[in-house]
């Protein structure tokens, strides 16, 4: 077989990136007023990197007035995903770019997305981040972080220098490597896999040694690390979709002046679209390069295409209230179900829907005209609610990232009463909470913030008690808790 050729072009496929990164430093030659400092397994000369320095940070530089200065660290050199985190922890990092993987470690019901055979396909993908957004950003800011840019991963492949993994059989039959975390441990598992754990930078020097024959990975990552020249078969079957986020601390992010936020806030979609098209366009062409290497594409039949989906989808429910919760697997397979043009049930309320509040104490009322003829005189005027307190965040797999104290929350349902509005103040969230974590249907601080768990816990326990399950806070909720309003 010729594979000279293809090996000149893998080689200025993967270094070629290096000539356009010089530009970085004489653009941040304005001595900036803050500065950010990023973590990364991501190698400098593949196009996570490129398209971080040519398209992000110009943007950021832009919405910042050249007053926000970014080191990143790439491939590893701050150690791995959990050293990252760590280190968010006691600022030595403000922020990080994470796989798949680490994207979990921030965030652990970002699982749901990456469960096995969920997508079919990007556009899929692409109306989940847009119907979703609102509800991970939640989640990330209860975990202590802001979520500059969910992005991707890939729709990742299986490679193998050992046999095609076209057969469900041929799980029990390889030496799998996992490097994912449990949902992919739990995944192998399920087909009947062995897993051998390692972690990330072991991935490459454990599949050339023999330690491993097979794993699952971006095609990027597989060229990347030059682990083409290991690698006899790819299966692309779309066995999962891995996303890819970048994040900074809640106090980094709420440091920056409400401006810059602002203007980020403007163009964050737009540029997450552009930096996701980029990746995407180069996992692609990762992939055919390796075609054009020698490796060999398997095709799978129907049939055992079938039995793999069959044996892999019970996860779901599995990891459900475990990983994930439920309700969170159930809007995002609503959503699915909508954008396929299937019918499903009618959807029940989600967070992302939830109506703007009025977070306030409830409005004086002026009593009733006396006969007399003088006017009554005006109320005096209602005292502002106390200050929000610092968010908890919630624990994630390593020590969690200290939330800022001036983190804005998300609202909270405002609910019609039966004779008058109800006005959902702090205090009043800090009740249910209480009520919530009492039961074991709320885990986090009692901060008197409304995010998405608040929600979810609602809707628990309006299930468990047979109320409608609206997630809101209403006047039956209370009732039923016993809170007076």
């Amino acid at each position: 077989m010729q594979r000279r050729k293809p090996v000149v072009l893998l080689a200025l496929f993967v270094l070629g990136a290096f000539f356009l990164l010089g530009l970085q430093g004489e653009a941040q030659a304005k001595v900036a007023q803050y500065r950010w400092k990023f973590g990364t397994l991501a190698p400098k000369g593949v196009g996570w990197a490129r398209h971080i320095n040519e398209t992000v940070l110009p943007a950021v530089r832009e919405a910042t007035d050249g007053n926000l200065a970014i080191k990143n660290y790439w491939g590893g050199v701050m150690g791995d995903e959990e050293d990252y985190i760590r280190k968010m922890h006691i600022g030595q990092l403000q922020g990080a770019g994470m796989s798949g993987q680490g994207a979990v470690l921030v965030c652990p019901e970002m699982a749901v997305v990456e469960l096995p055979f969920m997508f079919q396909n990007y556009d899929e993908v692409d109306y989940i981040k847009s119907k979703m957004k609102q509800t991970f950003d939640g989640i990330m800011r209860e975990n202590g972080y802001f979520l500059l840019a969910w992005v991707d991963q890939d729709f990742d492949i299986i490679f193998s220098n050992s046999l095609p993994m076209n057969e469900l059989a041929n799980f029990k039959k390889v030496k799998f490597l996992t490097w994912y975390g449990r949902l992919e441990e739990e995944l192998l598992r399920q087909l009947g896999a062995d897993p051998i754990p390692v972690n990330v930078p072991e991935v490459a020097s454990s599949i050339r040694q023999g330690v491993a024959d097979t794993s699952i990975g971006p095609s990027l990552f597989v060229v990347g690390a030059q682990l083409y020249t290991s690698v006899k078969y790819i299966t692309p079957i779309k066995i999962r979709y891995s996303p890819s986020v970048i994040v900074i601390t809640n106090g980094t992010w709420m440091d920056l002046p409400e401006e810059y936020r602002t203007k980020f806030f403007g163009l964050r979609d737009d540029l997450m679209r552009r930096f996701t098209m980029l990746v995407r366009k180069d996992n692609e062409d990762a992939f055919n390069a390796m075609i054009q290497y020698g490796i060999k594409n398997v095709d799978v039949s129907d049939a055992q295409l079938k039995a793999i989906h069959d044996k892999a989808v019970p996860l779901w429910d599995k990891l459900a209230d475990d990983m994930y919760p439920r309700e969170l697997l159930e809007e995002m397979q609503a959503y699915l179900a909508e954008f396929r043009g299937e019918k499903p049930a009618r959807r029940a309320p989600t967070y992302a829907q939830a109506p703007v509040p009025v977070v306030a104490p409830a409005p004086v009322r002026a009593p009733a005209p006396e006969p007399a003829p003088a006017p009554m005189a005006a109320p005096a005027p209602v005292a502002a609610p106390a200050p929000v307190a610092a968010m908890t965040p919630a624990a994630p797999a390593v020590a969690p990232v200290a939330a800022a104290s001036a983190v804005s929350p998300e609202p909270a349902p405002v609910a019609q009463g039966p004779t008058e509005r109800l006005v959902v103040t702090r205090d009043l969230i800090r009740k249910v909470q209480t009520v919530l974590q009492s039961e074991g249907d709320y885990k986090l601080g009692i901060d008197g913030l409304f995010g998405p768990r608040s929600f979810w816990g609602i809707k628990r326990y309006q299930r468990r008690h047979g109320l409608q399950q609206t997630g809101a806070i209403d006047y039956k909720l209370l009732e039923e808790m016993g809170i007076q309003y």
